[in-house]
């Protein structure tokens, strides 16, 4: 495990500085829900007007949005809104709503009729909801949240899928869980195991993997074990935070907006401030974590 960078120090103790999560937080406006099933999106606001289409390479994952009067990959399908999503409203007409559409991954501005989309007001999201055994909007199920402590309102998010790895960070700002990605460059992994009751860090050149044994899991059954982080300790969070990059000061300009739809945690957008749909709010400066430690 790391041993924390002193900050100020006294013949018994030293107070040590963890890592915090600065972040840009995304201009997050009005925002409506859909009201109905397979619900188009479109370029422009007409009935009339192209349609929004995924496209992917043939078995793979690497895919993007198009829309209907535009070439694809080779295997297209209409991206369509669904019952309960939720859009972040960028403008309107007196007939539709030009919103942030798409999916997990890929974001486009587009319209949608306000016949199936109706502004609504969402409840902040509590820390508590960042700990359900959940996808998060992703296809591996994890219980990341932390719960009390120096890091409530932090967490750690798989985003892993097919072909594609990797990790984000977030906390709680303003009501909504934003979330960026881990700034490390290494392959990341976390791992059960017997060996160990406790976390223990394993890194090489290319690679980092946390291990955690019986003390940490959440067993949703004898073949399911995954990492809960509402058991690990302020010291532990800190050091998983550090080996995944995470520094005071640094910020992102990529990420993902979570809110609380219905109760629960919901991905409802991801953002880039280097596309002029996005523009940053504030910087939201984490407050500091503070230990102090015998030497």
């Amino acid at each position: 495990m790391l041993t924390l960078m002193p900050a100020v120090s006294s013949a018994q103790t030293q107070t040590v500085k963890g890592p915090s999560l600065d972040i840009k937080k995304p201009v997050i406006g009005r925002m409506c829900k859909v009201t109905g099933n397979e619900v188009n999106i479109r370029k422009s606001a007409s009935a009339t007007a192209p349609k929004l289409m995924m496209t992917c390479y043939p078995e793979t994952d690497e895919c993007t949005v198009i829309w209907s009067n535009q070439k694809g990959w080779g295997s297209n399908s209409p991206l369509t809104a669904y019952q309960d999503q939720v859009f972040i409203i960028l403008d309107e007409t007196p007939e539709w709503y030009k919103v942030m559409a798409g999916n997990d991954y890929y974001k486009v501005p587009g319209y949608i009729t306000k016949k199936f989309c109706q502004e609504i007001e969402l409840s902040p999201v509590t820390p508590e909801m960042l700990n359900k055994y959940d996808s998060y909007g992703f296809d591996v199920s994890q219980k990341p949240g932390v719960l009390s402590g120096k890091y409530k309102g932090y967490a750690v998010i798989n985003s892993a899928g097919f072909e594609r790895e990797g990790f984000v960070v977030g906390r709680i700002v303003d009501g909504y869980f934003i979330a960026v990605p881990a700034p490390t460059d290494k392959q990341v992994t976390f791992e059960y195991t017997e060996k160990y009751q406790r976390l223990r860090i394993g890194k090489d050149a290319n690679s980092i993997k946390f291990y955690y044994g019986k003390e940490l899991a959440y067993c949703e059954d004898e073949y399911s074990q995954c990492l809960d982080f509402s058991k690990l300790t302020d010291i532990e969070m800190a050091n998983i935070l550090i080996y995944l990059g995470v520094k005071s000061g640094d910020t992102s300009n990529t990420g993902y907006i979570y809110a609380n739809v219905n109760g629960e945690l919901k991905l409802i957008s991801s953002y880039d401030f280097d596309e002029s749909s996005w523009q940053v709010e504030r910087t939201d400066v984490a407050p500091e974590v503070i230990f102090e430690q015998k030497k």
